[in-house]
């Protein structure tokens, strides 16, 4: 599989919208997540169907999350 995201790119979990994920690895078709801001935090796994760019998510929310 093509990585879509890169490392170090602003991403949305399509559950979860409102929270700005920033991609920290893509191994093996699984890309690790980090909540932006939030370092300490322990990674959250995604495949590369459950993301939205952050160019893609302002035109697909109907109201103002950012």
């Amino acid at each position: 599989m093509v990585n879509v995201h890169k490392e170090g790119d602003s991403v949305y979990a399509k559950v979860d919208p409102t929270v700005e994920l920033t991609v920290r690895r893509f191994i093996k078709d699984i890309y690790y997540c980090q909540i932006k801001g939030n370092g300490e935090a322990k990674d959250l796994v995604y495949f590369e169907h459950e993301l939205v760019a952050k160019n893609i998510i302002k035109k697909l929310v109907p109201f103002q999350f950012f």
